[in-house]
């Protein structure tokens, strides 16, 4: 999922929401998951586990609202985004408190499996930086999560974090005259830091994005593309092969002696394409509303179809084993953000991340889940947060 100046998460205050126009889309596999505010992705691309929250990534920068005192007020509130270019350069520090709970958890009591109360704090530093007429932002973004609830994760573990991500984006790097369309890329490359990439041996993962935006009065909309590639040392997450013993003299793993791996955990994820749609209302100088759509498509790597593979056929003839694997993800966020002072906010917002088919081919409904709500993927998500 980004560019940043200074990161606050879905739950940014109001001026931060806008400043999405520049975000990433979360390029992941479409694997039911809970939804969390949570901004970021798994850096190596690869699934989380069903346990985890995954939401739309946070914006990259926070904007300061003018006030009555400052040159910048007027009584002409417009749509702010991070996209016009201005002298503000420097060091900046963002730092959001994330809060959320899954719509299982209050409605569907029975399915633990699906309720979800948690906590994120999402920390980013940035560097603002002219190169000749060129605004340039380098950014890196890390943060760690703590659940409330029984976790039902694989390690069973309430406390995780996601890997380092780095960036660097030109915001507003072209304008067109004609129609004031403002134009924004980004690269970005993520760190390793997690014990999912490492078990995934994720080198990094490596995207590339382009934003276009237009501000009409109060109203921004944007529109976005984006792409990314990971780099993996195996194709497959999977246990390797191991001579470790217990005190009897006993093999830990159970394995065939020719095999590379003990256990094959799924293949990893080789690359993702997405696109975005955002638009924004500015109501006042310090109150903002903000809804966002967008889809992603994740490609496995190919690992080939043989003799050994099974024959069997879903029931719409296609065969079960294919060569590459794909995945696709919605996700849905309707938020509202508000400036209690120049630095800190409070947001509400509502997240749906999902499948956008059903296993039947029908499309869900994008914005709430509904047949599938206690599948957990729908989250009511309330954020507090701070830029510096």
């Amino acid at each position: 999922m980004s560019l940043a100046a200074c990161c606050i998460a879905l739950t940014a205050p109001a001026a931060a929401l806008a400043a999405v126009l520049t975000a990433q889309v979360p390029l992941q596999p479409a694997t039911e998951q809970k939804a969390s505010p949570r901004g970021g992705e798994m850096a190596q691309g690869e699934p989380k586990s069903p346990s985890t929250p995954v939401t739309p990534p946070a914006p990259p920068t926070a904007q300061v609202a003018p006030t009555s005192a400052s040159p910048a007020a007027s009584t002409t509130v417009t749509a702010k985004g991070e996209d016009e270019k201005d002298d503000k350069t420097g060091f900046h520090i963002g730092i959001d408190l994330g809060n959320s709970v899954t719509t299982p958890t209050f409605l569907y009591a029975d399915r633990v499996d699906s309720d979800y109360v948690g906590s994120d704090l999402e920390m980013s530093a940035s560097y603002a930086f002219f190169v000749k007429d060129i605004k340039l932002s380098a950014s890196a973004m890390g943060s760690i999560s703590y659940e409330y609830t029984l976790p039902d994760n694989e390690s069973a573990r309430r406390f995780s974090w996601t890997d380092l991500r780095f960036s660097l984006g030109a915001p507003g790097l072209y304008k067109n005259a004609a129609t004031g369309i403002s134009f924004s890329p980004s690269l970005s490359l993520t760190a390793p830091i997690t014990m999912e990439s490492w078990s995934a041996t994720t080198i990094t993962n490596l995207g590339v994005s382009i934003k276009a935006g237009r501000s009409f009065g109060p109203v921004g909309v944007s529109l976005a593309i984006n792409g990314s590639k990971g780099f993996h040392v195996s194709q497959v997450k999977a246990a390797r092969n191991s001579d470790a013993r217990d005190a009897q003299g006993r093999l830990l793993q159970v394995r065939r002696p020719d095999d590379p791996f003990a256990e094959v955990m799924g293949t990893n994820t080789s690359g993702s394409i997405g696109g975005s749609i955002r638009l924004s209302y500015q109501a006042t100088e310090a109150l903002t509303f903000s809804m966002s759509y967008s889809l992603a498509k994740s490609f496995k790597y190919t690992i080939g179809v043989d003799q050994f593979s099974p024959k069997g056929t879903r029931s719409d003839g296609s065969p079960i084993a294919v060569g590459t694997g794909t995945s696709d993800r919605s996700t849905f966020n309707i938020s509202a953000g508000y400036d209690l002072t120049d630095r800190f906010g409070i947001s509400l917002g509502l997240a749906t991340a999902q499948a956008p088919l059903d296993p039947r081919g029908r499309v869900r409904f994008p914005f709430f889940a509904l047949g599938n709500a206690a599948l957990g993927v729908t989250s009511v998500n309330l954020g507090l947060s701070a830029a510096f």
